[in-house]
């Protein structure tokens, strides 16, 4: 009988964006935080992708995986 993961075995991981962010620990169970840190005169949209795929209804300045699971393994930008 084997145990689950504590942590992913690749935690995920962000474009290299030197704005992106993260907060939180990246282990299972864990709420995980990445967030974009932006400025403009005019008003900004936000569109968040995981390996290449658009998040639909990701659209704000974070994205909140509320209990990080393996399925969650990938690249954000």
């Amino acid at each position: 009988l084997c145990s689950p993961p504590t942590r992913p075995d690749f935690p995920p991981r962000l474009g290299n964006d030197k704005n992106l962010r993260t907060e939180g620990i990246p282990e299972i169970g864990n709420k995980f935080i990445m967030y974009l840190k932006a400025s403009s005169k005019n008003p900004l949209t936000y569109k968040w992708y995981k390996d290449g795929t658009v998040i639909e209804s990701a659209e704000n300045d974070s994205f909140i995986i509320d209990s990080l699971m393996s399925k969650d393994e990938g690249e954000y930008k």
